[in-house]
């Protein structure tokens, strides 16, 4: 996420704040790389994102990707060992939810009140074991849409990867909070190019991370 802050000069400026700028900056004082580093615009979707890495635009891709069986086809996924996709619910604290996916299940939300990022891994969670195929949703391009909709009652609850969801309502806004427990384990990656000459060091230092 992007964080307005007030550096030593009084002069306001942007700064990268989350598991992933965390993450870059322990890589970068193993392998003593120089990273560029840019935020993919906000219209990207995920499944773009392995075109792009493939295309060349970006070297290495960083965040809320999980595995699918085209996304391998196309690039070559590292594991990141300490780190697994899990879904959760998220709301506001002013919505009564139970805890778990039978109020979405059986209807007790309307469809159209639910948040979903088009194109990720939850989408394809939420079509195959929630609504039936049915894309009667509230679509999202990125997932700081899906903060702002809550916060303003666009929607009452979205899925969210369990651990972002946990940093963003414990150290970013806690007004949002995780609902039930959470529910459909795979494998989170970074995107790299398949082959790629740096690989097996990275994959070595995230391993040692453990």
């Amino acid at each position: 996420m992007i964080k307005n802050v007030i550096n030593g000069s009084g002069q306001s400026t942007s700064t990268l704040i989350g598991y992933v700028p965390d993450l870059i900056d322990i890589l970068q004082s193993r392998l003593k790389f120089i990273p560029n580093i840019e935020l993919v615009p906000i219209n990207q979707t995920y499944a773009s994102l392995a075109q792009a890495i493939e295309d060349g635009t970006y070297d290495l891709v960083i965040g809320d990707v999980a595995v699918t069986a085209t996304r391998r086809q196309k690039v070559g996924p590292r594991r990141v060992g300490l780190y697994m996709l899990s879904i959760v619910l998220i709301a506001s604290y002013t919505t009564n939810l139970a805890s778990d996916l039978t109020i979405l299940k059986v209807g007790k939300i309307p469809s159209n009140r639910i948040g979903i990022i088009i194109g990720s891994a939850i989408e394809h969670y939420y079509l195959r074991e929630v609504s039936g195929g049915s894309r009667k949703l509230y679509p999202l391009k990125f997932r700081e849409k899906l903060y702002d909709s809550l916060l303003n009652y666009r929607i009452d609850a979205g899925f969210h990867d369990a651990g972002g969801a946990e940093y963003v309502t414990n150290n970013i806004d806690c007004s949002l909070t995780l609902v039930g427990e959470s529910f459909e384990k795979g494998s989170l990656a970074m995107v790299t190019p398949k082959q790629w000459f740096y690989g097996q060091g990275l994959d070595v230092n995230i391993l040692s991370l453990k």
